[in-house]
């Protein structure tokens, strides 16, 4: 019973440490990914009210 227990503590303390590093992996992409997103996005806002604002002069 010691065993198996054990077994499965080593085995939560090995997917622990691969959830977190996979956090750390998602968070540096996502990090890099969402400020160009953020910029393109804030750019084509300002067109599309650019673009409404002739519509209606």
């Amino acid at each position: 019973m010691n065993e198996w227990l054990q077994n499965i503590g080593l085995f939560s303390v090995v997917l622990l440490l691969l959830y977190t590093i996979k956090k750390g992996y998602d968070q540096y992409d996502l990090k890099g990914i969402g400020d160009y997103e953020d910029v393109e996005v804030t750019r084509q806002a300002e067109e599309v009210v650019q673009s409404l604002r002739s519509r209606k002069s």
